[in-house]
C-alpha cells in the first residue's frame, strides 16, 4: 500500500517491479526454467530460500528466527511450492556456513547472477536485472531525467543503480566500494541519514 502523503511510487525487488497508486508500472518475472534452476541449487546446497511476489513472500522452510518474522508479517508464508503456481520476480538466500559452496556456482551459465546484500545473505536474480532498470522504467514513465534522480544505498546491490541517477547517496554503514563512488556519505539508518540528507536539502531549495 503506497502512503499518498508521503509516497508516490515504489521500485522494489532490485528493480523487478515498480508500481504507483494506479497500478503496475514494469515487471520482469522469472520464468519457470529459472525458477526451478535456482530451486535445485538451493537445495543442493541445503540453503532456506524465499520468492517474492506482487502479494507475497513465500519461504522454503523455516526456523525459529523466521518463525518470529512470519507471526508478524501477514504476507509472509511458508510454501516451498509457491513459485510453481504464482508469479515470482526474485529469490533472495541466506548462508550459514554454505557460502562458499554457492560461491563457486557460476550463475552466468543459467543467466542469472548472485548478488550480495549482506554478510549472510544475497539475492538471485535473472542477469539482467537492477535496480538501475526500475529507475529507467520509473523515470521514463514520469518523464524524468535520471541524472535529476538521487539514490541512497548500503549495498552491492546499489552500484548499479549510483552510475545512473545524478545524485548517489551512501549510508554510513555502506559496502567500501559504494562510499567510494558516492557523492555524498550520510549516517546510518539508526542515525536517521535519509532523513539528515532530505533535511538539509530542503533547507537549499
Amino acid at each position: 500500500m503506497l502512503d499518498a502523503d508521503i509516497l508516490d511510487a515504489i521500485i522494489c525487488m532490485n528493480g523487478q517491479y515498480s508500481f504507483d497508486k494506479s497500478g503496475r508500472i514494469s515487471h520482469y518475472p522469472l520464468t519457470a526454467e529459472q525458477t526451478d534452476k535456482i530451486v535445485r541449487l538451493c537445495q543442493q546446497s541445503d540453503l532456506i530460500h524465499k520468492f517474492d511476489s506482487a502479494t507475497h513472500i513465500a519461504w522454503s522452510g523455516e526456523n525459529e528466527r523466521l518463525r518470529e518474522f512470519n507471526a508478524v508479517t501477514p504476507n509472509s508464508i511458508l510454501d516451498p511450492e509457491y513459485y510453481k503456481t504464482n508469479t515470482v520476480y526474485q529469490c533472495s538466500v541466506f548462508f550459514n556456513n554454505q557460502q562458499e559452496k554457492m560461491q563457486d556456482i557460476d550463475f552466468a551459465q543459467y543467466d542469472l547472477k548472485l548478488v550480495h546484500w549482506h554478510q549472510i545473505g544475497a539475492d538471485i536474480l535473472p542477469a539482467e536485472a537492477s535496480k538501475a532498470r526500475g529507475i529507467k522504467d520509473m523515470c521514463e514513465y514520469y518523464a524524468v531525467d535520471a541524472s535529476e534522480c538521487m539514490a541512497f544505498g548500503d549495498g552491492m546491490n546499489d552500484l548499479e543503480m549510483f552510475d545512473l541517477v545524478g545524485f548517489a547517496v551512501a549510508m554510513g554503514d555502506a559496502q567500501p566500494a559504494l562510499i567510494e563512488r558516492a557523492d555524498f556519505v550520510t549516517g546510518t539508518i539508526e542515525e536517521y541519514g535519509i532523513q539528515t540528507v532530505l533535511n538539509q536539502l530542503a533547507m537549499k531549495s
